[in-house]
């Protein structure tokens, strides 16, 4: 029993946020108001919470209430008993703490009393106390709807090995992808030898892609942080929006490069695959956030790397295709 109290004390519970009753005014119900008051005024640098009195029975029973201000101008003849409240807002020891901070929201109070089972008086959860669990139950809250587990918060805390072994992994996806990204060049290296030019613009289309695509998951990240729920809406505002960007990226490339190179045909090539890896790209890293969020892992780990080799593949293969058709049937 002893080692299950202990247990219930590391938790997240109304006992582990509590000031204990000694640092808290508490008085007995027979006494009188004028000692009380006396007794308050001479005690109050000691108390750390000191918004109302709180009156117990003889055996240390909860029984009433009484706020500060309403203690000091009570009439000094009076027994507690006479002037107390008689509902006390109060919770056991082990509730959880953000169900006490919900009593505190639903009864209007800024303190909470908590007492063990036989309804003794232990101590109140203060104003801040209660304020650090609604604020850290808030964000876990938001963490959790944009994928963001428990897990993330132990990895701040965690050595180096174990980071290593978080993020190893993600990592290893990106090097064979980029393996596979080597293989699938070679296999365009006819049409790439007769415009070489078109080679040197690889890496600027591969890029614009990735750009595209992170800024679209980073934002998506903060929407879901937000109060984004409809995850199709937002794809099919996204895939607006990415076309307008993807446009006057596209019509800007084939302007620059058609003007330096002198050559239309390469211009056309270089803003038709702009355009569609670009917008190919918003898909894929919106999916791999909902996919990762859907499966319980962090998609801050994991969506760089996975969305980074995914696009960077996809783009490749996109601006190859497209160079090497355009440029079979331009020149035919």
């Amino acid at each position: 029993m002893k080692k299950r109290e202990e247990q219930m004390r590391s938790l997240e519970t109304a006992e582990r946020i509590m000031i204990p009753a000694e640092k808290v005014p508490v008085f007995s119900d027979w006494e009188q108001v004028s000692v009380v008051q006396e007794e308050f005024i001479r005690r109050a640098k000691e108390y750390t919470v000191f918004q109302y009195a709180y009156i117990v029975d003889k055996n240390n029973m909860l029984r009433g209430v009484i706020p500060a201000p309403y203690l000091l101008h009570a009439p000094a003849e009076s027994s507690l008993e006479d002037v107390m409240n008689r509902e006390v807002p109060h919770v056991g020891r082990f509730v959880d703490q953000e169900e006490a901070a919900l009593m505190a929201l639903r009864k209007s109070v800024d303190t909470i009393a908590v007492v063990d089972s036989s309804s003794r008086f232990l101590g109140v959860i203060p104003p801040s106390a209660l304020f650090q669990v609604f604020h850290a139950e808030h964000m876990e809250d938001l963490l959790k709807s944009a994928g963001v587990h428990s897990i993330a918060s132990r990895m701040l805390r965690a050595h180096a090995p174990a980071l290593i072994g978080a993020r190893l992994p993600w990592l290893f996806v990106g090097l064979g992808g980029g393996v596979m990204a080597s293989f699938i060049a070679t296999a365009f290296e006819a049409p790439l030898k007769e415009h070489f030019i078109l080679a040197s613009f690889i890496p600027l289309v591969v890029y614009m892609a990735n750009a595209i695509g992170a800024q679209t998951g980073t934002l998506y990240m903060r929407g879901l942080l937000l109060g984004v729920t409809s995850f199709s809406a937002y794809v099919k505002r996204e895939l607006l929006v990415g076309m307008g960007i993807c446009l006057i990226l596209g019509s800007l490339l084939f302007l620059i490069v058609s003007l330096l190179s002198q050559n239309i045909l390469v211009g056309i090539v270089l803003g038709v695959s702009l355009f569609s890896t670009g917008m190919i790209s918003i898909p894929v890293s919106l999916g791999i956030i909902q996919i990762l969020r859907v499966i319980g892992k962090d998609p801050a780990v994991g969506a760089g790397p996975v969305a980074t080799i995914i696009q960077d593949i996809l783009s490749l293969v996109m601006y190859l295709f497209i160079a090497t058709t355009l440029l079979a049937f331009m020149v035919l």
